[in-house]
Formats: structure tokens, sequence, C-alpha cells
């Protein structure tokens, strides 16, 4: 059986706008560790919606993984 999700309150703040996720009170962690498909970082960095600076690897293989994707973003920049 998998972990309960509780249910989350969702509001509208007025004065930005913006709809935000208030969790319950949740204890909010400094550190989630995460996993995502290598084409979705890529696009992620590629549209500046995640930055390198935002996130660290956990081994090696992940390391030479981002180290590839950022080259291949480096290379494409100005060849449209």
């Amino acid at each position: 059986m998998g972990m309960p999700l509780r249910q989350r309150d969702i509001k509208h703040t007025r004065s930005s706008g913006e709809w935000g996720v208030d969790w319950l009170n949740d204890v909010k962690p400094e550190r989630v560790t995460i996993t995502l498909e290598a084409d979705c970082l890529c696009r992620l960095l590629g549209e500046h919606q995640l930055y390198v600076e935002d996130f660290s690897c956990v081994d090696e293989t992940s390391r030479a993984c981002v180290r590839s994707l950022l080259l291949t973003l480096l290379n494409g920049i100005g060849r449209d």
C-alpha cells in the first residue's frame, strides 16, 4: 500500500495574482531528492526553468550526464 497523500489547500494571492499551494503546514525540508529523465532535465535547463546552481548530482554517472547535457546546450546556442 502506498503512502497516503494529504489534500492540499490551494490559495489565490490577490496581490500577485498567482496561485500558491499550502501543504497544510507540513514541515518543509531543506533538501528533496528526486529523479528526472535526462530529456526532461535538458528541456528545463534549455528553457531556463532550472539552473545548474539549483541542484547537485549524487553520483559520478549523473555528473557526467549533466556535463554532457550542458555541453550540448552550449553548442546549440545561436544556431537558429
